[in-house]
């Protein structure tokens, strides 16, 4: 290392030292090859290419089969490396018995697709195996059709695949010669100059065959990350991807990180990714630490990427949200499901002040915790790009609620926000409702599972009366009570611009149902209403019922676990007749019975309009089941029906169109 500061220093004549790591190797691998004489371009082209292939190996030994099938990938057409290889022997191919216990096997398919490995568990099971992979991984149990056997084991499958190498020798050479003089010139001069020590980054091992290695593991390191910044270079099949790298990445990794996009960009060319990448569940198997670095670093080429349920930490996170600081393609972000506390909410914060393409956010489901969200709060004052961002899931409390009415009060982009299943209770749910009559670009909320009682409901009730841009609310799993439901009800009379409302699990009685059958006489902009797993019971099915009858806008409706008897069937079938609007209608898991059905049946033969309706768990009998089955002769437009968790006796409806539950 030393030797290599002071070839700098001379190259550099006073001029000023290196920055940054990767510069340093830069101006020392340029300064060895001006010593042993300089290089074309194709040789410093070969360099990468032979440097890439045996990183990607994990290997420091260079072969002269690895010599010639860099050349073949940096200069060759595309395909001929494959095509030599499908014309060698592969042991994989040639094994026709039962894999057992100490095979060497590669697998067929999963995240570790191609990779190799040795078979630790063989327990003549339906799944019998368990391979332990190159990187220490092993896997869980798998079928015989996941992997295939090369009948033998590590050490003599890689003694025959190195005989395979030997005799594959003349083809590659073949190939090579056929390529231009400067590239088959290139190739010999590697050869050629380190055996005369005149290539200084390359150390010879062994004349014949030819062995060589990287004079220090930094320059091929240095070298690999140069090939992955060209975006030239694929890694092979069963090569783990940048997001399963093990530790001997981790340097490059580093080295790449201080070329900036470039290697972000050339990161998602060398592993086949495309603009939008799920990593859900796949940081597995290699270093974790180079994984996350890695991951971060991919990010620089991405428009879209998931990283849901990885038990990514705050330590982790803040690896990430440094990099979306500077990121200047990533739209899409899904960090939900891990583990992120407060540091990752406000290092967050930091990222989304400078970040300006960044769209969508979704941290639901970690443990952000108050300080958290109202860190994130703070940077939604700031941030002009977030259309969407879902807290969901996060233990956020009252403090959070507040701090996020703050940020709505003056934040002009934001779109989409779901703080469901936090703690707000009350004081956040007012907050909230006092910042809607305020903000005038927020379409989606979702307030579901946050202990909101009646004070709350009426609070969003003042809101729904002057906001104007809100289309979907979400208050379900809360404890708004018939005061709650009412009172809301009393805001859809008014309220113009809302179109979904999801009122489901919040203990509404009949005095709702009522209340809400009013409001749906003169709302014309309602399309979806959930009022599931309520009790409304049959006087306010019954009510309902009378509203669809009038309502011209109602597209769909759940009112589903609602404690309905035979009367709201009754009256339901009557509001189907003369519907012309409703297409999706669930009643599952109440007690319409065989009356309730039967009505409902007669008016399927004659209603035009319906396409969905769910009917499960009803206690439907044999007459509910025919009655349906002479329905479908005469309905055309029901695509779906759910009969399931009913007693039809075995009454065959028209399967060949409808998708129906077992009966």
């Amino acid at each position: 290392m030393l030797s290599m500061v002071a070839s700098v220093f001379e190259i550099r004549k006073g001029l000023g030292m290196p920055k940054t790591v990767a510069e340093l190797y830069a101006f020392a691998s340029d300064a060895m090859l001006a010593r042993g004489g300089g290089v074309t371009a194709e040789v410093r082209t070969l360099l990468e290419a032979v440097f890439f292939e045996a990183h990607v190996a994990q290997a420091r030994v260079i072969t002269e089969v690895q010599l010639l099938r860099a050349a073949l990938g940096a200069f060759a057409p595309p395909g001929t490396l494959a095509d030599l290889d499908a014309k060698v022997a592969n042991p994989f191919q040639t094994f026709k018995g039962r894999p057992e216990k100490g095979h060497y096997v590669e697998l067929l398919d999963g995240e570790r697709k191609g990779q190799r490995g040795v078979i630790v568990e063989d327990d003549k099971t339906d799944k019998p195996y368990k391979v332990k992979l190159a990187d220490g991984a092993t896997t869980g149990w798998l079928e015989p059709r996941q992997l295939v056997s090369s009948g033998l084991d590590e050490a003599a499958c890689r003694a025959q695949m190195a005989r395979a190498d030997a005799e594959r020798l003349p083809a590659l050479d073949g190939a090579v010669q056929a390529l231009r003089d400067e590239e088959r010139t290139a190739v010999a001069q590697v050869g050629e100059r380190v055996g005369q020590d005149r290539l200084p980054l390359l150390s010879l091992l062994q004349v014949e065959p030819l062995q060589m290695q990287s004079a220090h593991l930094s320059f091929q390191e240095y070298f690999a990350v140069n090939a992955i910044c060209s975006g030239k270079y694929r890694l092979p099949e069963g090569s783990p991807p940048p997001w399963q790298w093990p530790a001997f990445w981790a340097n490059a990794v580093t080295l790449g990180s201080e070329m900036g996009d470039a290697f972000g960009k050339g990161l998602k060319q060398t592993a086949g990714a495309g603009d939008e990448l799920d990593l859900s569940q796949k940081l597995i198997g290699g270093d974790r630490p180079t994984m996350v670095a890695a991951v971060a670093e991919l990010m620089r080429g991405l428009a879209s990427l998931s990283l849901r349920e990885n038990k990514l930490t705050d330590g982790e996170g803040l690896q990430v949200f440094a990099t979306l600081q500077t990121n200047t393609t990533l739209a899409q972000l899904d960090l939900g499901g891990n583990q992120l506390g407060a540091e990752s909410g406000k290092a967050m914060v930091e990222a989304l002040q400078t970040n300006t393409t960044l769209t969508q956010l979704s941290l639901k489901s970690n443990k952000l915790g108050d300080a958290g969200g109202c860190a994130l709060a703070v940077a939604l004052k700031k941030n002009t790009t977030l259309a969407q961002l879902d807290l969901g899931g996060n233990e956020l409390g009252a403090e959070s609620g507040k701090a996020v009415v703050e940020a709505l009060m003056t934040n002009t982009t934001l779109k989409q926000l779901s703080l469901n299943n936090n703690k707000l209770g009350d004081a956040g749910g007012c907050a909230l409702a006092v910042a809607l009559k305020k903000n005038t670009t927020l379409a989606q909320l979702d307030l579901g599972g946050n202990e909101l009682g009646a004070e709350s409901g009426k609070a969003v009730v003042e809101a729904l009366m002057t906001n104007t841009t809100l289309k979907q609310l979400s208050l379900k799993s809360n404890k708004l009570g018939d005061a709650g439901g009412c009172a809301l009800a009393v805001a859809l009379k008014k309220n113009t611009t809302l179109a979904q409302l999801d009122l489901g699990g919040n203990e509404l009685g009949a005095e709702s149902g009522k209340a809400v059958v009013e409001a749906l006489m003169t709302n014309t902009t309602l399309k979806q209403l959930s009022l599931k797993s309520n009790k409304l019971g049959d006087a306010g099915g019954c009510a309902l019922a009378v509203a669809l009858k009038k309502n011209t806008t109602l597209a769909q409706l759940d009112l589903g676990g609602n404690e309905l008897g035979a009367e709201s069937g009754k009256a339901m079938g009557e509001a189907l007749q003369t519907n012309t609007t409703l297409k999706q209608l669930s009643l599952n898991n109440n007690k319409l019975g065989d009356a309730g059905g039967c009505e409902l049946a007669m008016a399927l033969q004659t209603n035009t309009t319906l396409t969905q309706l769910d009917l499960g768990g009803n206690e439907l009998g044999a007459e509910s089941g025919k009655a349906m089955g002479e329905a479908l002769q005469t309905n055309a437009t029901l695509t779906q029906l759910s009969l399931s968790n009913n007693e039809l006796c075995g009454v065959e409806l028209d399967a060949a169109r409808l998708v129906s539950g077992p009966a």
